[in-house]
């Protein structure tokens, strides 16, 4: 691959500087149909267990269609609604809500599907190439035109009109297929590395489970386990409610007060442990007087835990608090805090404790209520723990941090991927950096936008 040096060769257009054997065209232009679906009459009750997949903007990622929550409806239905149905190579586009802006292509094992209005179908002329306009739709050329051009008012959207007069860089198709192989090898490197943390995660499961109920022992460890109710191994700290409107994520230079919210522990942190010291997403205060000179903050080892949860899986969602320092951490919104004073439990394994499986299994028990499930602490305080001994128990952590560390370590090669992804993605669609076979004249480096 080379990059452009030199302005000849290249051509100013409306999405910036392209090669000279490029065209500038609109998506329209290029596109037999742009249009989307509607919602069955009946909403969801007219969904059945198997029939004609129903696409929904949650199946539609960057890049990536996902089956999770996929809907089907009748063959009835599916010819009722024959102006959506789909067709192969067919480009799923969301137009509205917060998930704006999402494309991917519809994968080839569905011979039959549909879509609803939240979903824009693009179909193709011929002389393009789908996979190649996919990535055109998810790059910084199409974000920037897409912010310019949303006609959602007080809701994000983008209207039919408006997609289809998106203006898009046209290489000739050979080029086209070349750009998309390119791409695909970053996509396939990435898809790897998903399936390599989510096998690492799934292990890493297996063995906490093991450890945590002592199925299995740690070399050296044979004592017997003993059992502790909860509120005899940790004790209930205040906690300061605040709406999630009075908390910012955004650095300050004055002194803060940080204020974790129940939502943090179910959508932000995905770990047990919390290292205080590395992550940025701590929420603070806007205002710090609301909380006085004398408020209750956090240690080393304190567990916050969310006593609110909209599904059984999120029931008592914690996190334990380490590399603190001089920061002031309270607990916020609907969460309990709870210290072990006494040392009953070995830093790095209290933030697992809720985990184990038997226990997991009574905090479900016990929760109350019906769209949303809520624990009170009389309950919690009841709820019985079997313990190994302490330095088991910092056997165990060590053996779990160690689990942890791989796992990060996964990431950190799949963010840099996606990174180079997007470095290619951005400067191949718009010509700044081409593969050696198709170099003629070339243009100033940084012309084009390398950045989203």
């Amino acid at each position: 691959m080379e990059k452009s040096k030199n302005s000849a060769g290249y051509k100013k257009t409306k999405v910036g500087w392209i090669p000279e054997d490029w065209e500038c065209g609109r998506l329209r232009d290029c596109s037999s149909k742009i249009g989307s679906g509607i919602t069955p009459r009946g909403g969801s009750e007219v969904y059945v267990s198997n029939g004609v997949p129903f696409i929904r903007s949650q199946n539609v990622l960057d890049g990536v269609f996902s089956s999770d929550g996929l809907k089907y409806i009748t063959d009835s239905q599916h010819a009722a609604m024959r102006g959506s149905a789909l067709q192969r190579n067919d480009i799923l586009f969301n137009i509205t809500g917060a998930s704006i802006g999402r494309c991917c292509l519809l994968p080839e094992q569905y011979d039959e599907a549909n879509v609803n209005q939240h979903v824009c179908i693009v179909r193709l002329r011929e002389r393009s190439h789908p996979r190649l306009f996919v990535n055109i739709l998810n790059s910084f050329i199409a974000k920037k035109q897409l912010y310019e051009n949303q006609a959602g008012g007080g809701r994000e959207g983008l209207n039919f009109r408006n997609l289809g007069g998106f203006k898009i860089p046209l290489p000739p198709l050979p080029e086209q297929i070349a750009i998309t192989g390119v791409l695909e090898c970053w996509d396939k490197a990435i898809r790897n590395y998903k399936k390599k943390i989510e096998k690492k995660r799934n292990i890493k499961k297996g063995l906490m489970q093991r450890l945590l109920s002592g199925k299995q022992r740690l070399p050296g460890f044979d004592d017997k386990w003993r059992s502790h109710p909860f509120g005899d191994v940790f004790t209930f700290l205040k906690t300061y409610a605040f709406s999630r409107a009075q908390l910012t994520t955004e650095s300050s230079g004055q002194s803060a007060i940080y204020n974790i919210h129940y939502g943090d522990l179910h959508a932000t942190y995905d770990s047990c442990i919390l290292d205080c010291e590395t992550e940025i997403r701590l929420p603070r205060l806007q205002n710090t007087s609301l909380v006085s000179s004398d408020a209750v903050c956090l240690q080393d080892g304190d567990l916050v835990i969310a006593d609110a949860s909209e599904d059984y899986e999120g029931i008592c969602a914690c996190i334990e608090l380490q590399n603190i320092a001089d920061k002031r951490i309270t607990g916020g919104l609907h969460t309990f805090v709870v210290r072990d004073a006494a040392g009953k439990t070995a830093p790095g394994y209290r933030g697992y404790i809720l985990k184990e499986e038997e226990v997991a299994k009574e905090v479900k028990r016990i929760a109350t209520g019906v769209s949303v499930h809520g624990v009170s602490k009389t309950n919690l305080a009841k709820v019985e723990l079997s313990l190994p001994c302490a330095e088991e128990q910092a056997a165990i952590a060590k053996v779990l941090a160690t689990a942890d560390t791989e796992i990060a370590a996964l990431e950190g090669k799949l963010s840099a991927l996606h990174d180079q992804k997007r470095f290619l993605l951005n400067n191949m669609v718009t010509g700044t950096i081409r593969l050696p076979q198709f170099v003629g004249t070339r243009k100033p480096a940084g012309t084009n936008g390398d950045n989203e």
